[in-house]
């Protein structure tokens, strides 16, 4: 594909549904040493990335495949030439007519743990680390729902102008630097493939912001910048690899080190930097602030789940109240003792799901310290789950405390409240933390 001091390629992590579970499909190669890959190829010319990526699937493993959409992109050496492969995950859309390329011993399915253990290079190891299918299941239709028209797509909104903007300005402006670097590189010759190539990322990324797809307007202007590496001078390198090695302070351990190894500590630089090698740093570097924007961005999701839920909570305790006579909702006396209780689980279930909510809301400030992603703000819906126990949690409480158990289990103990105030405020401590229901009752009971 024109100039050959890059190797463009296209590949695809292609999933297939094996018995109920995602596999994704890896290819045995015979130019490798027999070793597992994902399938990929290099561009033909005037060929798309994303032609290429299907071409290639359906050459070496068999299957006609569709576009979900894009995944990653990775750099490194083949021999003494820098490689950039751009993957995107597909799936299996019917059974291809063209002949396997014969540089393909098999193709096999396995789940991404699998997958882990079998493919031979890191850079794809860590491609597949911890993927999921990206696919239209119930539960990805529920959070595309949540997206659109839940309380996080309002919250969003208001902060999407500024980070739009900013997007925008730095497309621009690389625009005009790789502009700049392209014209000083060819001179009178044909414009480099790494230029053409860096072209084409920032085409893509711009559609991306059209698209509002700000995460992958980013990777992909990331990765267009990279490749600017490429065709920079011996003294343009240094400075960039000096650059890096400032900002790798702020790192985490294990990337800090990662890059000093490729280019240098500050007092410490490598003396034949290369190109690549300055690549794979960036690329370490741009995953880091990446992953720190994608959690933060995380977090403000959930706090915004959160807070959403306790004014839903907050306010229909409140028009609880309005519409409830509390005092009668328990009546005690000498002979007989009745309840509400229709009335006791609504008030029960609704002051249970504010003690989730509040709960969760401490736990989401307290995990988003860690530099790794908490699993609690991996996902909304495991948020959501974790406010709906809350009040599951309180219901059985109330459930146990008024059933006969109770005084089998803690005979000689009267734990039926007289006060409907006792139950609510097991309810939301229910929902809080087992550990502070255990000391209300113990308290309740005279053993505290």
């Amino acid at each position: 594909m024109g100039n050959k001091d890059v190797i463009y390629t296209a590949g695809g992590i292609l999933w297939k549904k094996i018995s109920g579970e995602y596999k994704i499909g890896l290819v045995c190669r015979k130019s490798f040493g027999e070793k597992w890959t994902l399938p990929q190829g290099e561009l033909k010319d005037k060929e798309s990335w994303e032609d290429a990526a299907l071409r290639e699937i359906e050459e070496e493993v068999g299957v006609k495949a569709k576009i979900i959409k894009y995944a990653d992109t990775i750099n490194y050496k083949a021999g003494e030439t820098p490689k950039v492969v751009i993957y995107y995950h597909m799936q299996i859309a019917g059974e291809s007519m063209t002949l396997l390329d014969s540089d393909i011993i098999r193709s096999e399915w396995y789940t991404p743990r699998e997958a882990l253990d079998l493919l031979a290079y890191e850079e794809e190891k860590e491609l597949v680390k911890g993927i999921q299918f990206p696919g239209s299941d119930f539960m990805e239709n529920i959070r595309k729902f949540s997206r659109q028209f839940g309380p996080v797509h309002y919250i969003r909104h208001l902060n999407t102008k500024s980070r739009v903007e900013r997007l925008e300005g730095d497309l621009k402006t690389t625009r005009v630097e790789l502009d700049f670097a392209i014209g000083k590189a060819a001179g009178k010759d044909d414009p480099p493939a790494w230029g053409v190539h860096a072209m084409e990322l920032l085409d893509k990324a711009e559609k991306e912001l059209q698209n509002n797809n700000l995460d992958l307007g980013w990777k992909k202007l990331h990765a267009a910048r990279r490749l600017s590496i490429y065709g920079m001078t011996e003294e343009e390198l240094a400075g960039k690899a000096n650059t890096i090695r400032i900002e790798a302070k702020k790192l985490n351990e294990w990337r800090r080190t990662a890059i000093y190894t490729l280019i240098g500590d500050p007092d410490h630089p490598v003396a034949d930097l290369n190109a690549d090698s300055l690549a794979r740093a960036a690329k370490i570097r741009d995953e880091y602030y990446s992953n720190e924007y994608y959690k933060n961005r995380l977090t403000q999701d959930v706090f915004t789940v959160l807070l959403f839920s306790m004014v839903i909570c907050t306010a229909g305790i409140v028009l609880y109240f309005f519409l409830t006579d509390i005092d009668n909702l328990i009546i005690q006396n000498d002979a007989d003792r009745s309840i509400s209780t229709l009335g006791m689980v609504v008030g029960v279930l609704l002051f249970g799901l504010l003690g989730g909510s509040i709960s969760s809301l401490f736990h989401i400030r307290e995990s988003s310290v860690n530099n790794r992603i908490p699993e609690i703000i991996s996902h909304n819906f495991v948020t959501v789950v974790r406010v709906i126990i809350g009040g599951g949690s309180a219901l059985v409480i109330f459930i146990f405390l008024e059933s006969e158990l109770s005084g089998l289990i803690l005979q000689d103990i009267d734990l039926k409240p007289a006060n409907p105030y006792t139950y609510y405020a097991l309810a939301f401590v229910a929902g809080f933390t087992e550990r502070l229901l255990l000391k209300a009752i113990s308290s309740i009971t005279g053993k505290g």
